[in-house]
C-alpha cells in the first residue's frame, strides 16, 4: 500500500533526524550551558533535575509548534523535504 509505506518512510526520516539532534545535543551539553541553567547536570541527569523543568517545557513547546505548524508533510514533496528556508541553496 503506497499510502503506508510513504507514511512509514516519513516517520523514519523523521525519527532519524532526532535522533542526529539528540546525540549532538548530549555530546554539546557536556561543555555548553546555557545562561540560567548551570546548575542542571549534563546528560541524562538533566531529565530528573528540577532546575531543567522550564527548558523541558519549552523544548516539548517549541518542538510541538516546529512539527504542528511549520514542518508539515506535504504530498507533492518527497517525504523529509521542507525546502530551504534560509535560501542556503541560492
Amino acid at each position: 500500500d503506497a499510502a503506508n509505506f510513504r507514511k512509514f518512510r516519513v516517520a523514519e526520516t523523521k525519527h532519524g533526524r532526532v535522533a542526529m539532534m539528540a546525540s549532538i545535543g548530549t555530546v554539546v551539553s557536556h561543555s555548553v550551558k546555557i545562561p540560567g541553567f548551570e546548575k542542571v547536570p549534563a546528560g541524562l541527569g538533566a531529565l530528573t533535575n528540577e532546575a531543567a523543568l522550564p527548558g523541558i517545557a519549552a523544548l516539548v513547546v517549541v518542538s510541538g509548534l516546529l512539527e504542528l505548524v511549520l514542518w508539515k508533510d506535504d504530498a507533492n514533496k518527497d517525504p523529509g523535504n521542507f525546502g530551504d528556508p534560509l535560501s542556503w541553496g541560492e
